[in-house]
């Protein structure tokens, strides 16, 4: 629990910091504080380990990952944001964790991300891990590539709504998205738990996405993620 605070008041701080630098009003403050905190605490989950360092990773992986989707999203890729971004990027980052960052947005601007977009879960995944210090304890653990791609698609079950209102990239607005769908629903999240046991705030959300995706997928396709 500790460790989630932590992590949770490391991405307010950075994201306090930070608002006036990302132009966000004052009627979007609440939404912006709330998303950098949600995403500290699901990304608590991929720590390797208890010590501080982890927490402090995941409040800031946090602040730049919703700090991304303002620039992204929230502003359509406004380029006088995006250069406050790619700054604050290579000022408070390494190399290769601003390396990351700034890559995934121009493929994103560009329209070149693979698997219908599903290439954002992996590479954000790679990102946040190395701002945690976690990369290589959970690729030791995990199919890395499988949970990067598997969290994007939760993502997109959960915003596929708001994403189809405003006509932003989405893996289930393709023809395989009952396949993506299948794919989530059979994730193995209870043999996830045992591997990360700190990630109950992840799991859950995880667990919240698999029942919608459920849902949202015919009966007859359950089964297809594991056909040959």
């Amino acid at each position: 629990m500790f460790g989630h605070l932590t992590a949770a008041l490391v991405a307010f701080g950075w994201s306090l910091r930070y608002q006036y630098t990302f132009g966000i009003r004052a009627g979007e403050c609440r939404r912006y504080w709330l998303k950098s905190v949600n995403l500290a605490l699901c990304y608590r989950g991929f720590a390797g380990n208890s010590r501080i360092r982890s927490s402090v990773g995941a409040g800031k992986a946090a602040f730049f990952c919703s700090a991304y989707d303002v620039i992204t999203d929230w502003r359509d890729f406004n380029p006088i944001l995006f250069k406050r971004f790619e700054s604050l990027a290579k000022q408070s980052l390494t190399a290769k964790e601003a390396e990351l960052a700034i890559s995934l947005y121009w493929q994103e601007k560009k329209e070149q991300l693979k698997d219908d977009g599903l290439s954002r879960g992996t590479i954000a995944l790679q990102f946040v891990t190395k701002v945690m210090g976690s990369e290589s304890a959970i690729r030791q653990k995990t199919d890395f590539n499988q949970l990067g791609i598997v969290m994007q698609i939760v993502d997109d079950v959960l915003d596929v709504e708001d994403d189809r209102r405003d006509h932003k990239m989405n893996s289930l607005f393709s023809s395989k998205r009952n396949e993506y769908l299948a794919e989530l629903v059979e994730f193995p999240v209870d043999q996830m738990k045992k591997l990360m046991p700190d990630g109950y705030v992840l799991w859950k959300i995880v667990g919240v996405a698999q029942q919608k995706a459920k849902q949202m997928l015919p009966l007859h396709s359950h089964g297809l993620a594991s056909k040959p």
